[in-house]
């Protein structure tokens, strides 16, 4: 079983194993965001028999409901165009609408 988790991390996966431990350890939000969880480096050290993981986790971010914008577009000789525009997502705030860039959350 050690063999097979040290196999795990070396390869980049993070273990189910260690994903227990930290389970046992998060909070709500965190458990709630589990698949966003990215194990950022794993070593192995044989002498001491220590496996050492960095979890990268998110504790603590701000979630808004965003939804598509649909481009209605303008009507000129039977052709339709639409806008070139990035912001393709709104939010809502109490009764005003708002655009959303969400390149920065492109990974």
């Amino acid at each position: 079983m050690t063999a097979a988790i040290i196999r795990e991390g070396e390869e980049g996966t993070l273990p189910t194993e260690i994903q227990e431990v930290i389970w046992d350890n998060a909070i709500v939000f965190e458990k709630k965001f589990q698949s966003w969880w990215y194990l950022v480096n794993f070593t192995y050290d044989p002498t001491e028999s220590k496996a050492t993981a960095f979890v990268l986790t998110i504790r603590n971010a701000s979630v808004y409901t965003i939804y598509p914008i649909t481009a209605l577009g303008l009507n000129h000789n039977g052709m339709v165009f639409y806008p070139i525009e990035h912001r393709v997502w709104a939010k809502k705030d109490g009764d005003k609408w708002q655009t959303v860039d969400v390149y920065a959350s492109i990974t």
